[in-house]
């Protein structure tokens, strides 16, 4: 097999870090709809927005927006929606809870922040990942209607 050039990319290329863990600043990047295995997700990408100290790459966080199916329970269809509506109001995105349309619209996922958002740290098939560890919502939450300022916990 001949030689194959990969040019600087290749020789740049570096594993992403794994941060400590604590709060950041993140944003919301790319997101892909999966339906593997059963399973109906949203992959949502999620970033650092500020530098992390002594981190050069922070490793991407890979979370996933579960959506119910056809044959799930209801208390499994439940859980799910409950996952996904938490991450929406921690993150400040739109959703509507009343009237004919309940749900959100995914176009406004991308670029949404959440200030403060806490991280842990876990292993998955032998390797280590950053997670959201997205705290519980007040009871009886009312929608955000609009991108507002990102959240901050304390």
């Amino acid at each position: 097999m001949p030689f194959i050039e990969l040019g600087t990319e290749f020789a740049d290329a570096q594993e992403a870090e794994i941060v400590p863990e604590a709060k950041y600043d993140l944003v919301c990047g790319t997101i892909e709809h999966t339906n593997e295995g059963g399973k109906n997700n949203i992959r949502v990408l999620v970033n650092h927005i500020n530098p992390v100290n002594g981190i050069a790459n922070p490793a991407t966080i890979f979370h996933y927006l579960p959506l119910p199916v056809g044959d799930d329970s209801p208390e499994k269809a439940q859980t799910k929606c409950l996952f996904t509506k938490r991450f929406l109001y921690h993150f400040g995105i739109p959703f509507v809870i009343a009237g004919e349309q309940v749900g959100f619209d995914t176009d406004n996922i991308t670029g949404a922040k959440m200030m403060g958002c806490p991280v842990v740290s876990e292993e998955y098939e032998k390797r280590w990942q950053n997670k959201l560890n997205l705290p519980d919502m007040p009871q009886n939450v009312e929608a955000p209607t609009g991108r507002s300022k990102p959240r901050r916990r304390s």
